[in-house]
Protein backbone atom coordinates (compact mmCIF):
# COMPACT_ATOMS: atom_id res chain seq x y z
CA UNK A 1 0.00 0.00 0.00
CA UNK A 2 1.54 3.31 -0.68
CA UNK A 3 -0.44 6.63 0.39
CA UNK A 4 -0.98 10.58 -1.48
CA UNK A 5 -0.06 12.33 1.63
CA UNK A 6 1.64 11.38 4.87
CA UNK A 7 -0.11 9.48 7.80
CA UNK A 8 0.31 10.87 11.12
CA UNK A 9 -3.16 9.69 12.38
CA UNK A 10 -4.78 6.80 12.21
CA UNK A 11 -7.31 4.62 14.28
CA UNK A 12 -7.81 0.49 14.33
CA UNK A 13 -10.36 -1.66 14.90
CA UNK A 14 -9.15 -5.57 16.44
CA UNK A 15 -11.92 -7.96 17.00
CA UNK A 16 -10.82 -11.75 17.49
CA UNK A 17 -13.96 -13.94 17.91
CA UNK A 18 -14.38 -18.00 19.31
CA UNK A 19 -17.24 -18.93 17.03
CA UNK A 20 -19.71 -20.56 20.21
CA UNK A 21 -23.59 -21.87 19.81
CA UNK A 22 -26.06 -20.15 20.48
CA UNK A 23 -23.54 -17.11 21.26
CA UNK A 24 -20.01 -16.65 19.73
CA UNK A 25 -17.60 -15.78 22.85
CA UNK A 26 -15.32 -12.37 22.12
CA UNK A 27 -12.29 -12.87 23.08
CA UNK A 28 -10.59 -9.18 21.99
CA UNK A 29 -12.46 -6.14 21.36
CA UNK A 30 -10.50 -3.12 20.30
CA UNK A 31 -12.00 -0.26 18.82
CA UNK A 32 -10.99 3.36 18.04
CA UNK A 33 -7.76 2.89 19.10
CA UNK A 34 -4.68 5.46 18.57
CA UNK A 35 -3.01 3.57 15.84
CA UNK A 36 0.34 5.55 16.15
CA UNK A 37 -0.06 4.49 19.26
CA UNK A 38 -0.99 1.07 19.33
CA UNK A 39 1.64 0.20 16.31
CA UNK A 40 5.16 1.79 18.93
CA UNK A 41 3.50 -0.21 21.97
CA UNK A 42 5.37 -3.26 22.48
CA UNK A 43 3.29 -3.54 25.74
CA UNK A 44 0.71 -5.21 24.23
CA UNK A 45 -1.92 -7.82 25.17
CA UNK A 46 0.23 -11.57 24.47
CA UNK A 47 -1.57 -12.12 21.29
CA UNK A 48 -1.79 -8.83 20.28
CA UNK A 49 2.13 -8.38 20.58
CA UNK A 50 2.47 -11.52 18.53
CA UNK A 51 0.86 -10.63 15.93
CA UNK A 52 2.86 -7.13 15.66
CA UNK A 53 6.22 -9.13 16.26
CA UNK A 54 5.31 -11.23 13.35
CA UNK A 55 4.44 -8.24 11.14
CA UNK A 56 7.18 -6.36 12.32
CA UNK A 57 9.24 -9.83 10.45
CA UNK A 58 7.13 -10.18 7.13
CA UNK A 59 6.71 -6.18 6.33
CA UNK A 60 7.87 -2.91 6.46
CA UNK A 61 5.50 -1.73 8.57
CA UNK A 62 6.49 1.22 10.97
CA UNK A 63 6.51 1.07 14.76
CA UNK A 64 4.81 4.84 14.68
CA UNK A 65 3.65 7.60 12.79
CA UNK A 66 4.07 9.28 10.71
CA UNK A 67 3.59 6.95 7.46
CA UNK A 68 5.73 8.81 4.37
CA UNK A 69 3.32 9.61 1.43
CA UNK A 70 4.85 7.62 -2.11
CA UNK A 71 6.08 5.01 0.56
CA UNK A 72 5.33 1.45 -0.53
CA UNK A 73 4.47 -0.13 2.96
CA UNK A 74 3.78 -4.29 2.62
CA UNK A 75 3.42 -7.36 4.17
CA UNK A 76 4.76 -10.49 2.60
CA UNK A 77 4.05 -13.97 3.65
CA UNK A 78 2.53 -13.17 6.89
CA UNK A 79 2.90 -16.04 9.28
CA UNK A 80 3.01 -16.31 12.97
CA UNK A 81 5.92 -17.85 14.96
CA UNK A 82 3.73 -20.73 16.46
CA UNK A 83 6.56 -22.02 19.26
CA UNK A 84 6.24 -18.10 20.63
CA UNK A 85 1.65 -18.20 21.06
CA UNK A 86 1.04 -19.57 24.30
CA UNK A 87 0.04 -23.10 24.93
CA UNK A 88 -3.66 -23.58 24.77
CA UNK A 89 -5.44 -26.71 26.33
CA UNK A 90 -8.42 -26.39 23.39
CA UNK A 91 -9.12 -26.99 20.47
CA UNK A 92 -11.29 -23.96 18.31
CA UNK A 93 -12.14 -21.70 15.20
CA UNK A 94 -11.12 -18.36 16.03
CA UNK A 95 -12.00 -15.86 13.80
CA UNK A 96 -10.22 -12.41 13.21
CA UNK A 97 -10.62 -8.62 12.24
CA UNK A 98 -8.26 -6.26 11.72
CA UNK A 99 -9.22 -2.41 10.22
CA UNK A 100 -7.16 0.57 9.76
CA UNK A 101 -8.85 3.80 9.51
CA UNK A 102 -7.45 7.25 8.63
CA UNK A 103 -10.54 10.53 7.76
CA UNK A 104 -13.22 7.85 8.30
CA UNK A 105 -12.08 5.58 5.07
CA UNK A 106 -11.18 2.46 5.78
CA UNK A 107 -7.37 2.38 3.94
CA UNK A 108 -6.60 -1.62 4.66
CA UNK A 109 -9.27 -3.98 6.15
CA UNK A 110 -8.32 -7.87 6.79
CA UNK A 111 -10.00 -11.16 8.07
CA UNK A 112 -8.43 -14.14 9.02
CA UNK A 113 -10.86 -17.20 9.60
CA UNK A 114 -8.01 -19.80 11.36
CA UNK A 115 -8.16 -22.90 14.06
CA UNK A 116 -6.22 -23.88 16.67
CA UNK A 117 -5.35 -27.38 16.84
CA UNK A 118 -4.14 -29.18 20.38
CA UNK A 119 -0.64 -30.84 19.07
CA UNK A 120 -0.46 -34.79 19.27
CA UNK A 121 2.52 -36.83 20.14
CA UNK A 122 2.22 -40.64 19.03
CA UNK A 123 0.64 -42.44 16.40
CA UNK A 124 -2.75 -42.59 15.18
CA UNK A 125 -4.67 -45.70 15.87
Amino acid sequence: MQYKKSIKRFSINFLIVLPRRPVDFVLLNLTRLNGCQFMANRNQVPLVQQFLNSMKRYSNIMEGCPYKRNTLYYIRGLRLDLDAIPAFAFETDMKSWFDVIHEGDVLFSMYVNSRILTKRSGKVG
